[in-house]
């Protein structure tokens, strides 16, 4: 079909895909907002801690994506991309709005794009038969990689040879706003991208399709590095304190107040990941309840910066 030319054109193909259609009945759960929002009493993206304007804003959008979402009454999601340092929590991001949001009981399926095939890509398709399997595994019964319903996240998706940003354009604009999905091949799926390098760098680069990321982009949300949301470094590493000593069977375990600020003065380049491991291996070597600053010592001898500038 041809693409619509005027702003009226694109107004009737819009509200042909949003008005109700009896070959695709909403179904009424799908409406009720069971684990997200304001009158939710748990949410994954509780999950995410921080109390820092950045990581505030980026679990409000977050919210008001999924709000929105239980609302639609259209089968396609809207394309999410999450962009961040390696280490911010890009992946438990987006198992937040998997599990919060209307497709949560489907499958996550994560593919990395370093490694992804062409078959792969061309199964994202809304169209496409599951053909694609798990690497391994016997071909009777095997789960899809890509699922027909559910949530694919795109790891890495500034790694997608540039060979297949073109089958992944096609696969993301072949969503049918007539919804004319062949039969026996309906898919409930939504698409969640991640990126830790900066996307637009490498599109002005001529490395990554620039209509390829506007696609991504329908909705961007951005994870702050560690380094600068140093009101919530405490809090993270008393929290991966008490898991981490949990896990030793050491409860009760606390951090002085000068290791707290020692540890918001250090750059993390590893982001939330480097602390949580820092802070285990604070765990597995201390014999004392209170961790001061000197017994800080072991757990940062693996090359955490000193204090930026």
């Amino acid at each position: 079909p041809s693409k619509p030319s005027t702003l009226a054109d694109l107004k009737g193909v819009v509200d042909t895909a949003m008005s109700p259609d009896p070959q695709f009945p909403i179904n009424a759960p799908d409406l009720v907002r069971q684990s997200s929002g304001p009158l939710a009493a748990t949410s994954r993206l509780d999950d995410l801690l921080g109390r820092c304007p950045a990581m505030q804003a980026v679990k409000a959008a977050a919210s008001r994506l999924l709000d929105a979402e239980y609302t639609s009454r259209h089968e396609q999601r809207p394309v999410v991309l999450i962009t961040g340092e390696p280490g911010t929590g890009k992946e438990m991001l987006a198992r937040a709005l998997h599990e919060d949001g209307p497709f949560g009981t489907q499958p996550f399926a994560t593919l990395d794009c370093m490694s992804v095939t062409a078959e792969i890509v061309d199964s994202l398709r809304p169209d496409a038969a599951p053909r694609c399997r798990i690497a391994g595994t016997a071909s009777d019964g095997a789960e899809p990689v890509v699922p027909a319903s559910g949530t694919v996240f795109l790891d890495e998706i500034g790694e997608l040879d540039a060979s297949l940003q073109s089958r992944l354009l096609r696969a993301l604009d072949s969503v049918p706003a007539s919804r004319l999905v062949r039969a026996g091949a309906r898919t409930r799926r939504r698409i969640i991208a991640a990126a830790s390098v900066d996307l637009d760098a490498l599109a002005r680069a001529g490395r990554f399709r620039g209509d390829l990321l506007s696609r991504l982009k329908v909705v961007p949300l951005q994870l702050p590095p560690l380094r600068e949301r140093g009101e919530d470094i405490p809090m993270l590493a008393n929290h991966f304190l008490r898991v981490h000593g949990a896990r030793y069977g050491k409860p009760g375990l606390a951090l002085s107040a000068a290791a707290q600020r020692r540890l918001a003065k250090l750059e993390w380049p590893g982001n939330v990941r480097q602390l949580r491991d820092c802070m285990e291996r604070a765990v597995a070597l201390t014999h004392d309840l209170l961790i001061g600053d000197d017994a800080l010592e072991p757990a940062l001898a693996t090359g955490v910066p000193g204090p930026a500038e």
